[in-house]
C-alpha cells in the first residue's frame, strides 16, 4: 500500500457546519516511496502562505511564510518512510513541529504542532517562479555548500531535534534503519570539535512513566556508545533520558506520538 485516498460524500447530521477526521487507521503493508528528493519543491498553504523545502537524501531544509506573507520562519527535520517529521521556528521564536507528506498530485498534506494545539499544513505545488525567503539565488547555488543542519540548530538555537534514530520494542538496540541519522549526528559533531552535548531521549506516553524513564536514559546511552565507538570524545557526551515528560505534540494522535519520540541533541 502506498496511498489511501477518504472521501467524505455527507455528514451525520445535515446541520453540522464543520466536519473532521480525528484518525485514520490502515492495516497492510507499507510501501515507502524511493524517490529521493519528494519534498523539494514550492508549495502554497494559504492565499500568500508558501512553504519552500529542499531534500537531500532523508534530510530536510526550508522556510515558510504565515499571515499573507507578514511572517516567515525555517525548518528542519528528516524524511522517515516517507514522512517528513519537521521542526519548524518563525521570526518571532515561537516553535513547534509538523508531520508531512506528499500526495499522489505532488501537493504537500499534513500538521503542524504548535505546543498540543493542531492545524492544518497543506496546499498544492506553488506556481512557477515562486520564490521563498530561502530561495536560493543562482550564486548561491553555484558557490556555496549548505550548512550542516545540526550544527546550525545547535549554534543559533541551542538544540537539534533529531527523528530518524529509532531502537527495537522495548530495546536500547537502535534499528539498522537508524544508521543513517546516526552518521548525520557523527558528522555534525566530527565538524564541530567544540560542541559539548547531551543527548536526550525521549518517549510518547504508551507504557508507564517510570519504564518510558528508564528506556529513554537506556537509548541515550547506547546513542553515546554508538558515538564513542566511531570516535567521539565521550568527555563530550552527556545521555540524558527524558521519558514522556516533555512532549512537542499532543500524544492523543498517532502522529503526535511519532513527533515526540525523538532524540534531542542540547548544547552544553
Amino acid at each position: 500500500m502506498r496511498w489511501l485516498r477518504v472521501t467524505v460524500e455527507s455528514a451525520q447530521s445535515p446541520d453540522a457546519a464543520f466536519l473532521y477526521f480525528a484518525e485514520v487507521i490502515a492495516h497492510g503493508e507499507l510501501t515507502v516511496p524511493d524517490d529521493v528528493d519528494r519534498f523539494t519543491g514550492v508549495f502554497q498553504t494559504g492565499r500568500k502562505n508558501f512553504v519552500e523545502l529542499v531534500q537531500a537524501d532523508d534530510l530536510i531544509l526550508g522556510c515558510f511564510t504565515d499571515n499573507s506573507g507578514l511572517s516567515t520562519g525555517t525548518v528542519t527535520g528528516s524524511v522517515v518512510d516517507g514522512v517528513a517529521l519537521l521542526s519548524w521556528r518563525s521570526d518571532q521564536g515561537i516553535t513547534g513541529t509538523a508531520f508531512l507528506t506528499v500526495d499522489n498530485t505532488g501537493a504537500l498534506a499534513g500538521v503542524r504542532y504548535r505546543q498540543r494545539s493542531r492545524s492544518v499544513w497543506a496546499g498544492p505545488v506553488a506556481p512557477e517562479g515562486t520564490t521563498t525567503p530561502c530561495s536560493p539565488t543562482p550564486a548561491a547555488t553555484e558557490t556555496s555548500a549548505p550548512p550542516d543542519p545540526i550544527v546550525t540548530a545547535l549554534e543559533t538555537e541551542g538544540v537539534a531535534r533529531l527523528y530518524g534514530i529509532y531502537f527495537e520494542v522495548d530495546s536500547d538496540v537502535p534499528k539498522p534503519s537508524a544508521t543513517g541519522a546516526l552518521e548525520r549526528l557523527l558528522a555534525a559533531l566530527t565538524a564541530a570539535p567544540d560542541l559539548v552535548v547531551d543527548i536526550e531521549g525521549h518517549t510518547d506516553s504508551d507504557g508507564e512513566d517510570a519504564y518510558n524513564l528508564d528506556l529513554s536514559n537506556r537509548r541515550a546511552q547506547s546513542v553515546v556508545n554508538w558515538l564513542v565507538g566511531q570516535g567521539i570524545d565521550g568527555a563530550r557526551l552527556g545521555p540524558v533520558g527524558k521519558g514522556e515528560t516533555e512532549p512537542v505534540a499532543s500524544n492523543d494522535t498517532a502522529d503526535g506520538k511519532a513527533l515526540n519520540r525523538r532524540v534531542d541533541i542540547r548544547r552544553q
